[in-house]
């Protein structure tokens, strides 16, 4: 991207996304088991959360960039 940006008049705004991002990364999503870990979440909430989490990154998987970092 930074070459590609230096090259011509469009410019793609990196500004924002972070290492570990799930914008960079989908698999960064899953936290239910560390939060469960930790005592944070019950098992029921682990499980909306895992639910959730794999919703999102099958979206993103599947092309669905947008839809899926809204989940």
């Amino acid at each position: 991207i930074e070459t590609e940006n230096a090259k011509g008049d469009f410019k793609i705004n990196v500004k924002g996304f972070i290492i570990g991002s799930p914008y960079l990364d989908v698999h960064q999503s899953h936290k239910g088991q560390a939060l469960y870990d930790f005592g944070l979440i019950d098992m029921e909430q682990k499980k909306i959360l895992d639910e959730t989490s794999d919703k999102a990154i099958n979206m993103v998987l599947n092309g669905q960039v947008t839809e899926g970092t809204q989940v």
